[in-house]
């Protein structure tokens, strides 16, 4: 069984934020490779914050690069919580 992979079946849907795009890269085949889905990412805390609202009752995971553009990470976190 992959680590990706909730008790249903499903995989763990997560949502990348990251403003480096090789290691959003990196860290989405990383991810993808032990079965999780990743539903976005986001380069900059605006684009983490639309897409968190657009998908906010899949997700399981969201992963957040505290140095984001625009709005960095820990104001972005504060936002969705």
């Amino acid at each position: 069984m992959q680590a990706g992979i909730g008790p249903t079946g499903r995989p763990y849907q997560i949502l990348i934020a990251e403003n480096s795009k090789f290691q959003s890269k990196q860290l989405q085949q990383i991810l993808e490779s032990e079965g999780f889905k990743i539903i976005g990412i986001a380069e900059t805390g605006k684009e983490l914050l639309k897409l968190y609202k657009e998908h906010r009752q899949q997700l399981d995971l969201v992963t957040i690069e505290i140095f984001l553009p625009e709005v960095d990470g820990y104001a972005a976190f504060w936002d969705m919580k």
